[in-house]
């Protein structure tokens, strides 16, 4: 973990497991990262205190290049994919203590931007591949269209909130940077 404080990058407390591709929510002084690949995919949640990480509640379902936003009270886990080619559509909502099932997003993906500082106004754009252009807002109930991307994007980040958010980077098909 390295830590961010406006003008460096300091050591912080170790993850308790290594892992790559997983979701995140929250702040520097009360985060929260869960699902991943370790290999295989993993369910693993850990809340970040701002020093060390303590286990959370694990992920009804294991997978990676999911998404994240919310708080560490109320975080929000959508989409991911695990080997050898599932792609999923849950949508999970964690409440500081474990995790459940709510309404699915519209089409099954992962490697997807998302933002929102809130469960209850989350935006995720993106994902693949395929690159796609669909982005899909949440009120902390029901999914419904945004607005498309200009290019069909995967593997990207948003940042911002649910109503001003920018998409970076990415990856489109057929895979190359951008």
């Amino acid at each position: 973990t390295e830590e961010y404080n406006g003008t460096g990058w300091a050591t912080g407390g170790n993850y308790p497991i290594s892992t790559s591709e997983s979701g995140s929510a929250g702040t520097l002084t009360a985060g929260l990262m869960f699902g991943g690949q370790n290999p295989p995919e993993t369910n693993v949640t850990g809340e970040y205190d701002g020093t060390s990480w303590t286990a959370g509640g694990n992920l009804v379902q294991a997978r990676t290049s999911l998404s994240g936003a919310g708080t560490q009270t109320a975080g929000l886990a959508s989409g991911g994919t695990a080997q050898p080619n599932s792609t999923y559509a849950n949508v999970e909502e964690y409440d500081g203590t474990s995790w459940s099932e709510v309404n699915n997003i519209p089409t099954a993906r992962g490697r997807m931007g998302s933002a929102g500082k809130t469960q209850t106004a989350a935006l995720i754009a993106g994902g693949g591949p395929p690159a796609t252009t669909n982005s899909f807002e949440y009120d902390g109930t029901n999914w419904t269209a945004g607005g498309a991307l200009g290019t069909g994007r995967y593997q990207g980040k948003n940042l911002g909130t649910q109503t001003a958010a920018v998409y970076c980077g990415g990856r489109v098909s057929p895979p190359t940077l951008n």
